[in-house]
C-alpha cells in the first residue's frame, strides 16, 4: 500500500489509440508518433519538472526530458521510461508504439500484461467506430507517492463507476483531457490491485460522508427583510445624491473557482435537450437554435459534492436561479422512484424527471 501525492493523468484520444496500437503495414492520415503527449495548457513543463523529481536531461535540440524509474500497478518490478518536450506546447511518454522495434509500451498500459483495452482487428483509424467507443472514457495515468516512487495505471470510466464517483471526491478528473493533481490529504494507492488502484472501499468514504450532507444542513442566508433597517427614502437619498463620478480603486482579488464537468454536462444537455423540472417551459433557444439549458449540482462542489452524472441535473436558467436561492426542500437522491422525486420550492410543488439509464447511474452511485 503507498500513498500518492500527485498524479498526471491523459484521457487518450482515439487518434494516440490508434497510433500507438496500429500495425507497421497501417498507414495513417496525422502522423505515426509513437508517444502520448500530454498538452502544456493542461500540464506546464515547470510542472513536470516538480513532479519528475529526477535529473533533468538536454536533448540535442535544448529541450528537457526526463528518465523516470516507473512501476506498473499490479506487475512485478520497474522499467526506465522517458519523458521529454518535443515542442513546447507539449511533454510526451515515449515510445509507447506497440508494434517498434524500440517500443517500451509502460507495462501497465500493454494489453499483453493487463486488461488494457485491445486494438480491434484491422482498424481503419482514428475514426474507426470501435477506436472511438473503446477511447470514451479511458485514462491513462501516472501517480507519484510520498515515498518519490511512480505508478502507472489505468482506468475506465465505462466498466468502473466506482471510480467515477471516487475519483470527483479525490480531486477532478474533470473536462480537461489531461492534467496533474495535489492531494492535501492521504490518498491510498493499492499497487497490487490494477482494478481497484484507489483502493474504493476506503477512500470512498471520503464521498459518503460528504454525500449525506442535506441542504437543510447548510448556513441559511440571513432573511431579506433584515438586511437593513433603512427606510425606502433614506436608501433613496443615498443612491441617487452619492457621486459615483470618481475613478475608482481597481483591485485584485483571488477567487476559489472549480473545475466543472463539462463532458457529463454537455452530454446530459444532449440527453434531455429540456429542463428536468418544467420541461420547455422556462427554455429559450440560443442563435444557433440549441436550446439553453444549465446543470445544477445537488450537493454543490464547495460542499463535498461529486462533479459526476449522478449529481446533476438538467434545469432551465430560471430554475438553476431557483434552486440557489430560494427555499428548497431537502433533495435526497435516495427516493427517486420511477424515475421521479417531488421537491419543494418556494412553497410550490415540483417534479424532478431522470431519464431511465441517468436513474440507474444514480442508484448505482448510492
Amino acid at each position: 500500500m503507498k500513498i500518492i501525492s500527485k498524479l498526471i493523468f491523459r484521457r487518450l484520444s482515439p487518434a494516440d489509440f490508434y497510433h500507438i496500437n496500429k500495425e507497421p503495414q497501417q498507414n495513417s492520415t496525422g502522423g505515426g508518433q509513437s508517444y502520448i503527449d500530454i498538452p502544456t495548457r493542461n500540464v506546464p513543463i515547470h510542472a513536470w519538472s516538480e513532479f519528475l523529481d529526477v535529473f533533468q536531461n538536454l536533448g540535442d535540440d535544448e529541450k528537457p526530458y526526463w528518465r523516470v524509474d516507473i512501476s506498473s500497478v499490479g506487475l512485478k518490478g520497474s522499467q526506465i521510461v522517458t519523458i521529454g518536450v518535443r515542442r513546447s506546447a507539449s511533454v510526451n511518454i515515449r515510445s509507447q508504439k506497440l508494434h517498434s522495434d524500440r517500443s517500451n509500451r509502460i507495462r501497465a498500459w500493454h494489453p499483453d500484461l493487463t486488461d488494457f483495452p485491445q486494438a480491434p482487428k484491422h482498424m481503419t483509424g482514428a475514426r474507426d467506430p470501435r477506436v472511438i467507443r473503446i477511447c470514451d472514457g479511458l485514462l491513462v495515468m501516472i501517480a507519484k507517492t510520498t515515498d518519490r516512487e511512480y505508478w502507472a495505471m489505468w482506468q475506465d470510466e465505462k466498466t468502473n463507476k466506482e471510480f467515477v464517483t471516487v475519483r470527483n471526491t479525490l480531486g477532478p478528473i474533470l473536462e480537461n483531457s489531461a492534467g496533474l493533481l495535489e492531494f492535501d490529504k492521504p490518498i491510498l494507492l493499492n499497487n497490487e490491485d490494477p482494478k481497484n488502484p484507489f483502493c474504493l472501499e476506503s477512500n470512498s468514504q471520503i464521498y459518503i460522508a460528504q454525500k449525506s450532507k442535506t441542504q437543510t444542513d447548510r448556513k441559511k442566508p440571513k432573511s431579506y427583510n433584515n438586511l437593513t433597517e433603512q427606510t425606502d427614502s433614506d436608501l433613496a437619498r443615498e443612491l441617487f445624491s452619492a457621486d459615483f463620478s470618481t475613478r475608482r480603486k481597481i483591485s485584485k482579488k483571488t477567487q476559489k473557482i472549480y473545475s466543472r464537468n463539462v463532458v457529463a454536462s454537455r452530454r446530459l444537455k444532449l440527453l434531455y435537450k429540456q429542463c428536468q423540472i418544467t420541461g420547455n417551459e422556462f427554455v429559450f433557444e440560443k442563435v444557433n437554435g440549441e436550446p439553453y439549458l444549465e446543470v445544477h449540482h445537488l450537493i454543490p462542489l464547495g460542499e463535498g459534492g461529486a462533479d459526476q452524472p449522478a449529481n446533476l441535473i438538467v434545469v432551465s436558467a430560471h430554475i438553476h436561479r431557483m434552486l440557489h436561492y430560494g427555499t428548497v426542500s431537502e433533495i435526497n437522491i435516495a427516493n427517486v422512484r420511477d424515475g421521479k422525486l417531488n421537491v419543494k420550492i418556494n412553497g410550490k410543488n415540483y417534479i424532478i424527471k431522470w431519464h431511465s439509464d441517468h436513474e440507474r447511474c444514480v442508484k448505482e452511485s448510492m
